[in-house]
């Protein structure tokens, strides 16, 4: 396919609609960021896009192609494909889909406060994974996306009937979808860009480093992050912990705040911009993701990237961007807030392989790729 189709008679730019959750514009995060450098990608191979936050919306969007991004928010997302349906427009899903052993474990043993509450009252994780996402709808007034009977697998299972491709973020991600569902005809892997530079030698590492570790991400509990920051205090090594705090969850963030002023080895330094990234990272010893899951942490490839020793999350599919070399640990470790288990996973961290270079850019070619197949197909 070319970089044209016709419409009615007329030559105009093909145009895809991203399709987003109802609150990526107040709660800007790695979807909506994503979406971003795919639409500047595409721009430049001659497509044209959007980007909606409701049915209602895409119902007055016109679209060649309807992305969907994240297959954990199933129920959201089913609202999108019935509307492209009815308007005739083939979807496609980029899946993010964390390991579900990785969900398991957080809701088993994390600190989150639904899951705790869900877990006292022995709601199935299932079913109590699936009532997160109803009760976020609801809160938001999408009744009708609110309103299943259905588990968390059984809405992910339905959603992937409805599209016509799956872009996974890595290899793992692709096997352990093709283990755990029946995919439609086309699999595309679309592995993320990189934003950093590749270290050179006389940038590799933090040869300076003041701080033994730090972490970067948002303050949540999915982050493990006051969990971190009480084991790194208890084993007596300097942190500097990077992002913002998630407002959804007050109560985390008080306490963790509360941890950084009182502890000498805790420094929060809030959210850096991403320019400021390398420098910050730089002035630590070894980097640290105690995430409960990840598909591919963008913080783990940039900080092997600066060349850093990395030890990361074992529920992740960062094998697929850095090998099998990384050092990996168990979160429910971390959740413990022991100091000897966190000394100890430090010790294991390693230089990773410099990972291969891959501009955002390329991740155009990719889409058009996939977007092509399912094109030629209807």
């Amino acid at each position: 396919m070319g970089s044209s189709l016709v419409h009615d008679g007329s030559n105009l730019m093909p145009t895809v609609t991203f399709a987003l959750r109802g609150d990526a514009i107040t709660k800007p995060g790695g979807d909506s960021t994503k979406v971003a450098r795919y639409a500047e990608a595409l721009r430049s191979r001659g497509w044209d896009s959007n980007t909606v936050t409701s049915s209602h919306e895409l119902r007055d969007s016109r679209a060649d192609i309807v992305h969907i991004v994240n297959l954990d928010l199933p129920l959201e997302n089913l609202a999108y494909t019935r509307e492209a349906k009815r308007s005739g427009s083939p979807v496609v899903l980029s899946s993010i889909r964390h390991p579900v052993d990785g969900v398991r474990s957080m809701y088993d043993h994390g600190a989150d406060r639904m899951y705790r509450r869900t877990r006292l009252a022995k709601v199935p994780f299932n079913r109590a994974v699936a009532l997160r996402e109803q009760l976020k709808l609801a809160k938001r007034g999408n009744l009708r996306a609110a309103l299943t009977t259905h588990g968390f697998h059984q809405a992910q299972a339905n959603l992937l009937t409805t599209v016509d491709a799956v872009l996974p973020m890595a290899e793992g991600e692709r096997s352990a979808l093709e283990r755990d569902f029946s995919l439609p005809k086309f699999t595309y892997v679309v592995r993320n860009g990189q934003s950093f530079t590749v270290a050179t030698e006389s940038t590799l590492g933090s040869p300076d480093a003041t701080f033994d570790l730090v972490a970067v991400g948002r303050v949540e509990p999915r982050k493990n992050t006051l969990e971190l920051a009480r084991a790194a205090d208890a084993a007596k090594m300097s942190i500097l912990i990077l992002g913002a705090v998630n407002p959804l969850h007050t109560e985390y963030v008080s306490e963790f705040h509360q941890l950084a002023e009182r502890s000498k080895y805790v420094t929060y330094a809030g959210r850096v911009d991403h320019s400021e990234l390398p420098h910050q990272m730089r002035r630590a010893r070894v980097y640290v993701n105690a995430a409960w899951f990840e598909v591919v942490s963008q913080a783990d490839v940039e900080a092997a990237s600066l060349g850093m020793p990395i030890v990361t999350t074992m529920h992740s599919y960062i094998e697929d961007a850095l090998g099998n070399g990384v050092a990996r640990l168990d979160p429910r470790e971390v959740a413990l807030a022991r100091g000897d288990a966190l000394r100890d996973i430090v010790d294991t961290a390693r230089l990773a392989p410099m990972p291969k270079r891959r501009d955002w850019d390329l991740c155009g070619d990719d889409l058009v790729t996939a977007y092509s197949s399912v094109l030629e197909q209807r």
